[in-house]
């Protein structure tokens, strides 16, 4: 028989709960763990995290953290639903090159490649999975008499 996959399965006010008791020293974390019906382990690490509320322990993602922080990214993010509102496609290479330079500038530790100077295919990939607001796509060439006529002078 294979073991559980299930993780996270308990209500994340029970955990708050749990956190914000065993830190006001009302139990210890083995009565709390078995009260709140929590792994004592996670309970015990998130009470010791001190640096953050128990609201922001909770509300963590699984799986392996992101190149750019959520503020970064949700720049980006921004950046590229105003472009597309203004009829200003953007490229994926744009996106791209835009991600390394962020990383650069904030002197973040990223994998992207120094020699392009910008992000791979694999974080342009989750990166849209994340956000499917947006959509990038390769931008149509502009008909010479539309460009005519938009110069014309009045």
């Amino acid at each position: 028989m294979s073991p559980s996959t299930e993780r996270k399965n308990w209500s994340k006010e029970a955990i708050c709960l749990a956190i914000r008791v065993v830190r006001s020293g009302g139990t210890v974390y083995l009565r709390a763990s078995k009260y709140f019906s929590l792994p004592r382990g996670t309970l015990e690490r998130n009470v010791k995290d001190t640096t953050r509320s128990p609201e922001e322990l909770v509300y963590v993602n699984l799986g392996r953290r992101t190149v750019l922080p959520s503020e970064l990214e949700n720049k980006l993010l921004e950046y590229c639903i105003i472009m597309d509102q203004r009829y200003s496609e953007l490229r994926r290479q744009d996106t791209k090159h835009m991600a390394f330079h962020l990383a650069i500038r904030n002197v973040l530790k990223h994998p992207f490649n120094q020699e392009k100077s910008d992000a791979g295919k694999k974080w342009l990939q989750s990166f849209l999975k994340r956000y499917p607001v947006i959509s990038l796509r390769t931008p149509e060439g502009i008909p010479a008499a539309r460009v005519k006529s938009l110069h014309q002078k009045k």
